[in-house]
């Protein structure tokens, strides 16, 4: 039988209504989980410049920018498979280990130029992304698990929340140290900023006291039962997943080459803009968690895509940097109120002993629409012009919108809190949460009950 991980600490209770003291998560989730969009956004202004150096051939940079996006999706399914296998603990160590030595390797490029230099730095950024679907997908199967659907859209909100502040301090960090001490120490500074939170992760608890028999490679790739009985309501959800984080991804491009290509606006006026945007983006994680939780993941998910949707179709009207700037906002804005949604719905829809296989998938759906999505928003202005291209991403995200509003069903709200109380029927649960109310408490990692198709 593999080994699974043994009990370090005492997971953090849950109490009757669903919520986890988010104090009990700051050290072994939320601060790895800063460090890690820290490390990959201080690459953001720095690994451009470096490839450049490398090679004047600005395909070979896009893929070497593209290549730990393509890691992560490759490493998506069989994430979920090894996360199986080795715990959750295990995991998070090793996803922190690929990205942080892959990153501090980046330096060590043989040679100045040439096709090796560049081959070893995609290598290295593919790596990084298959430590980033692990890493990944063990905190969010990690935080399903310790949360019941009454609690969780707070404690997932948290992580989402943090992880768009690392985000957005890391370019910041990135340039500054790139420009006063070389690139090649500010990929060191990411690289360790990384590592030095291993014993944080250390200290995330291990699996539950009692033992599991892992199912085999073959059985964790096997999606078939991934669906659960409801099926149609998984295949709409997922159709949003999709659609959702393509207008996510979509925005990051259309907006700079709006205000560069059309409006004319240098790039610091650009820059300023976009990190104004984030900056809402990232205050708005606590709206976002006592939305899902106190009225339901709809309240939250459908203003999310809607709001971006209504702004970049609005993004042609826009004649200067006031509205240009105000249309920004909105989409952070917008972004802001879906922090944690997609992970708090996959959370509540994983059906139960399938969990981790089936948030790879899921999380696989999400990283395509990031990937599809900006190769439309090219294709589109290239073939017919950048107006083109925000109508597209506009639809996209009025899509995802209409999918979650009229063909996912409600999954959080009161209706979860009640059947979290300790007197609700029991749905199954075979591993009981630390200090948990009742043993006929929801499984935590079980998707929704009969009530909540409806």
């Amino acid at each position: 039988m593999p080994r699974r991980d043994p009990p370090r600490a005492r997971r953090p209770s849950s109490a009757p209504d669903g919520r986890v003291s988010l104090r009990r998560l700051i050290v072994p989730v939320y601060l790895p989980t800063a460090a890690l969009a820290f490390s990959e956004g201080v690459l953001v202004p720095v690994l451009p410049i470096y490839a450049a150096d490398l090679t004047p051939s600005i395909g070979v940079i896009g893929m070497v920018l593209a290549a730990a996006a393509l890691g992560t999706l490759l490493a998506d399914l069989p994430a979920g498979a090894l996360v199986e296998r080795l715990g959750q603990r295990r995991s998070m160590v090793l996803g922190v280990l690929l990205v942080g030595s892959s990153v501090l390797a980046l330096p060590l490029v043989p040679g100045q130029a040439g096709a090796l230099a560049i081959a070893w730095v995609i290598g290295l950024r593919v790596v990084s992304g298959v430590g980033r679907a692990l890493f990944g997908l063990s905190r969010h199967s990690f935080l399903a698990e310790i949360t019941r659907r009454g609690g969780r859209g707070r404690a997932v909100s948290a992580a989402g929340g943090v992880n768009r502040m690392g985000a957005l301090l890391g370019p910041a960090v990135g340039g500054a140290v790139g420009a006063w001490a070389g690139l090649e120490v500010a990929m060191v500074v990411a690289g360790a900023a990384l590592l030095a939170t291993l014993p944080l992760v250390l200290r995330l608890p291990g699996a539950a006291p009692q033992p599991r028999t892992a199912p085999s490679l073959r059985e964790s790739l096997d999606l078939r039962g991934l669906l659960g009985p409801r099926p149609g309501a998984v295949v709409w959800a997922a159709s949003g997943q999709l659609l959702g984080q393509g207008i996510r991804a979509g925005r990051q491009v259309v907006i700079p080459l709006w205000g560069d290509l059309v409006l004319g606006l240098g790039v610091g006026t650009i820059g300023f803009v976009v990190s104004l945007a984030a900056l809402i983006d990232a205050s708005l994680f606590p709206v976002a968690g006592w939305l899902m939780d106190r009225w339901g993941r709809k309240w939250a998910i459908v203003p999310s895509f809607g709001l971006q949707a209504l702004a970049m179709a609005a993004l042609p009207l826009t004649g200067g940097p006031i509205g240009f700037a105000a249309v920004a906002a909105g989409m952070g804005f917008g972004n802001g109120l879906g922090a944690g949604t997609m992970m708090t719905l996959g959370a509540d829809l994983a059906p139960s002993g399938r969990m981790n296989t089936f948030l790879g998938a899921w999380r696989l759906l999400g990283d395509a629409g990031r990937m599809v999505v900006p190769l439309l928003v090219g294709g589109i202005a290239g073939a017919l012009a950048l107006p083109a291209a925000a109508g597209a991403v506009a639809l996209v995200g009025a899509g995802a919108a209409a999918t979650f509003a009229w063909g996912t069903p409600e999954t959080g709200g009161p209706r979860a809190r009640r059947d979290d109380a300790p007197d609700a029927p029991s749905t199954g649960a075979t591993e009981p949460e630390a200090g948990a109310a009742s043993a006929g408490a929801p499984s935590p990692g079980s998707g929704p009950d009969a009530s909540d198709r409806s």
